[in-house]
């Protein structure tokens, strides 16, 4: 059995690490790896933005979460109770809670180059307790550009205000990531 990958662009990226959970002041270490469709590692370059996460005045309950923009926009026929969530859905993911809320201001940026095992190394800056969203960008050959994000949260000394219901996580030290 054979399996073909077809895409607009010809390298994908991952941002690897432990990405969900730092502590304030602690510099940050990720990796990108960068391969073709078939996941070939491939050599290039590429740059990152480190965004902070503007977050909403309140955490919302799951159901009030609003839901995502279909692809194509909107459905011009739908009604205002078509964009409304079950009450009675379970799932919650800070992860997907965190991908609704708007970009903020850029706090650092720089650009990686990969080597042949297509491993880039990306040092963050030392942060503040928040929500932020590391975005990756790379080009194939021909020119047309892959992104990628991540989201991190930092978490201050004693108590971090994120308007997310729960983030549980641990917090690992730098020597883990190797």
């Amino acid at each position: 059995e054979r399996v073909f990958r077809l895409g607009f662009v010809a390298v994908e990226a991952r941002i690897v690490g432990d990405l969900g959970f730092h502590a304030a002041g602690d510099p940050i270490a990720v990796r990108v790896l960068r391969s073709d469709l078939a996941g070939t590692p491939r050599a290039g370059g590429g740059a990152w933005r480190l965004l902070r996460l503007e977050q909403p005045a309140e955490a919302l309950t799951p159901a009030e979460q609003p839901m995502p923009e279909p692809p194509g926009g909107p459905d011009p026929y739908a009604t205002p109770g078509d964009r409304l969530r079950p009450r009675w859905e379970e799932t919650y993911d800070p992860e997907a809670v965190l991908a609704l809320w708007a970009a903020g201001e850029e706090i650092a940026s720089g650009a990686a180059t990969h080597g042949d095992d297509g491993a880039a190394a990306l040092s963050l800056p030392a942060l503040g307790a928040g929500a932020y969203r590391l975005v990756y960008t790379t080009a194939d050959d021909f020119g047309a550009e892959f992104e990628t994000s991540e989201h991190l949260v930092v978490a201050g000394d004693r108590r971090t205000q994120l308007a997310l219901l729960g983030v549980y996580g641990l917090e690992l030290p730098l020597g883990c990531l190797a």
